[in-house]
C-alpha cells in the first residue's frame, strides 16, 4: 500500500506545484529570473537566507503566540508562512530546473553575450559541467533582451 500512496502523491505534487509554477513564471517574470539567477550565482549564500527564514519565521510566530493578542497573529502568520515556503519550494525548483537544462549551442557560438544573465565564468563552468555538449546560459524565457 505505500508504493501506491507515494504514487499518489507525487502525481498530485506535480499537478498542483505544475499550475503555481506556471502562474508565477508568466505573473512575475522579472523575479523568476532574479530568483534563477542568484539560486546559480551563489547558491550557498540562497540555500543558507532561506534555512534562516525557514527556522527563525517559525520561532518568531512562536514568540508572538505567547500573549494573548499574538495567537490571531501567529495562526494567520502560520497560514501565510506555509503558502510562502510552498512558493518558495516551486521557485527553488524553477531554479534548479533552469539550472539543469542546458540548451545546445552551435560550437561558433561561443559564450553568452554580455546582455547575458550568467558570467563568462559560470557559463565556462556550465559548459565544462556538461562534458561535450555545447550549452545555453539560460533558457530563452530567461534570457534579457536588449530592450529590458
Amino acid at each position: 500500500m505505500p508504493v501506491f500512496s507515494d504514487w499518489v502523491l507525487g502525481v498530485y505534487s506535480f499537478f498542483v506545484n505544475l499550475p503555481l509554477g506556471a502562474l508565477l513564471l508568466l505573473a512575475f517574470p522579472r523575479f523568476s529570473r532574479r530568483v534563477a539567477d542568484s539560486a546559480f550565482e551563489g547558491p550557498g549564500r540562497a540555500g543558507a537566507a532561506g534555512f534562516m527564514i525557514l527556522v527563525g519565521v517559525p520561532v518568531l510566530l512562536v514568540l508572538t503566540a505567547i500573549t494573548i493578542i499574538g495567537i490571531p497573529l501567529a495562526v494567520v502568520g502560520a497560514m501565510v508562512f506555509g503558502v510562502l515556503v510552498w512558493v518558495g519550494a516551486v521557485y527553488g525548483r524553477i531554479a534548479v530546473g533552469t539550472w539543469l537544462t542546458p540548451l545546445p549551442r552551435s560550437r561558433a557560438a561561443g559564450p553568452p553575450s554580455s546582455s547575458g544573465s550568467r558570467s563568462w565564468q559560470s557559463w565556462s563552468g556550465a559548459r565544462s559541467w556538461a562534458g561535450s555538449r555545447n550549452c545555453s546560459s539560460l533558457p530563452p524565457s530567461y534570457r534579457r533582451s536588449s530592450s529590458s
